[in-house]
């Protein structure tokens, strides 16, 4: 299934569904759901902000293209098929999940995160990279069955 023409979204308590090329090039919107919809490929929401969650999971994505720029709470793209974290969003407010897809390296997280990074049954190897470079990041949680590896890194405020 390719999702190109309609995007469901949540603007306060009021879900909904609108065309894409209907919606202004700074249209803000709350939330975004595309999760299991079987998509192949993201609809272009490059020019757009998500003020609050958006969720791409459980599809076949192997690609981030499309993504917006800035999403301002939690970003999941976790059960696709994603290689690379290339086209990721330059901004998450919250955490980013990318979990069990084939990645081989964390090398295109954006450069500013809010919350965790979550990253379980991915192919990557023992990190060797420093995260502290994220601004605003504070936990890195690994756990990579197929490697054997779990590894969990603190940033901040230590608990």
């Amino acid at each position: 299934m390719t999702f190109s023409k309609y995007v469901r979204y949540v603007i306060g308590d009021t879900p909904g569904a609108v065309r894409i090329d209907m919606l202004p090039e700074k249209f803000v919107v709350d939330d975004v759901d595309l999760r299991a919809l079987g998509l192949k490929k993201l609809p272009d929401l490059s020019k757009r902000t998500v003020r609050g969650n958006f969720d791409c999971s459980w599809n076949e994505l192997t690609e981030l293209d499309g993504i917006p720029g800035t999403i301002g709470g939690n970003f999941n793209c976790s059960h696709n098929q994603l290689t690379s974290l290339r086209n990721a969003p330059e901004k998450i407010g919250g955490k980013c999940d990318c979990s069990y897809n084939k990645l081989e390296n964390l090398d295109d997280l954006p450069k500013e995160i809010g919350g965790k990074v979550i990253s379980r049954g991915n192919l990557l190897p023992q990190p060797k990279k420093d995260f502290g470079h994220i601004d605003g990041i504070n936990d890195v949680l690994f756990l990579n069955p197929l490697r054997k590896i779990k590894s969990w890194f603190k940033f901040g405020n230590e608990r």
